[in-house]
């Protein structure tokens, strides 16, 4: 087990991001009746990172570790149509998490941006 604040699992940021965008533009869809023309603006901040190493004990299938951050603080902003089809929104979390891969001196590949937004997506289509 590893102690508070050394670690960061990239597979949770992954989701939690991809949970944030998704509701948010459910929560503006379901405001207005023209989606079209409309922009959804995402600022997001990540602190305390600087010598944490990235891991990933969620999913054990996507190994990263033992990579340290050398930046303590990443601000990230990103901005999304709403009519966005909700298999775009990997896209978007990938954009607005890669700066956070960046500071750990790593990268995560696109299919594994895919898989993980399918799986968030999927658990929300069974609960709703």
């Amino acid at each position: 087990m590893n102690k508070p604040g050394t670690v960061l699992d990239y597979v949770l940021l992954i989701g939690r991001t991809v949970e944030i965008i998704a509701t948010a533009k459910a929560f503006a869809e379901s405001l207005v009746t023209d989606t079209k023309n409309v922009t959804l603006e995402f600022a997001f901040r990540w602190s305390g990172l600087k010598g944490r190493q990235i891991c990933c004990w969620v999913e054990p299938r996507f190994p990263i570790s033992g990579i340290q951050a050398e930046d303590d603080e990443v601000v990230t902003t990103h901005s999304i149509p709403l009519d966005m089809p909700q298999s775009g929104l990997w896209e978007a979390t990938k954009a607005v998490t890669l700066p956070v891969f960046e500071a750990f001196g790593s990268g995560v590949d696109d299919s594994v941006f895919e898989s993980l937004t399918k799986k968030v997506l999927n658990r929300w289509d069974r609960n709703i």
